[in-house]
């Protein structure tokens, strides 16, 4: 069963740009295709921790890092939308997956 949720999933991430690029084009806002889509993330990640009785208490110190993680999340879901605006979603999210590949090559190699 994880098998298939997993290739659910990726399809479902794969095709996810062109819906964005598509209510992009039909004139809503980068920053409201943002907002909505991590409301509706949080939203079934939420119904799923209850549905599956998970426990969402947290100490204090865990806190402020899952708030920046959710931030950060944001902000990249943000400039990837504006991303699409610009330049074609094909090259927008394979710039966006193959950056952080060149960066850790580019790191290995200059810091060893």
């Amino acid at each position: 069963m994880g098998l298939i949720l997993s290739i659910i999933a990726s399809i479902l991430y794969g095709i996810n740009p062109s819906f964005v690029s598509i209510v992009l084009d039909s004139g809503v806002a980068t920053t409201d295709v943002s907002i909505i889509c991590s409301s509706l993330i949080c939203l079934i990640a939420f119904i799923v921790c209850k549905i599956c009785k998970v426990d969402l208490k947290m100490s204090n110190q865990y806190i402020v890092p899952i708030i920046a993680c959710g931030v950060c999340f944001v902000f990249t879901n943000l400039l990837l939308s504006l991303a699409y605006t610009h330049i074609p979603v094909g090259f927008a999210t394979m710039i966006h997956f193959t950056y952080p590949s060149i960066v850790f090559l580019v790191c290995v190699f200059v810091y060893k």
